[in-house]
């Protein structure tokens, strides 16, 4: 069994991000899309200055990255919805 694991973040201020995933695929092919987010700074290191939605979606990356490596390999499932 072959098993992808990948989140797709996207930062509508991002100018890259229409060409990006913007739905989730499946439960483990998951899209993050993050109103107030720019190129890559959900993935920087947090500051003081980060928008709410940055740190909401950190979060949620946390979230399904904690889920997925608790779980037996090809057990792997959303911890919610995003």
């Amino acid at each position: 069994m072959h098993v992808c694991i990948i989140i797709f973040s996207n930062g509508d201020l991002d100018p890259w991000s229409g060409g990006g995933v913007l739905q989730s695929v499946s439960d483990t092919l998951v899209a993050i899309v993050i109103p107030d987010g720019a190129h890559h700074l959900d993935l920087r290191a947090a500051t003081p200055d980060d928008p709410p939605d940055v740190i909401k979606a950190r979060a949620l990356e946390e979230s399904y990255i904690q889920k997925w490596s608790s779980q037996p390999r090809g057990k792997e499932e959303a911890p919610g919805p995003n």
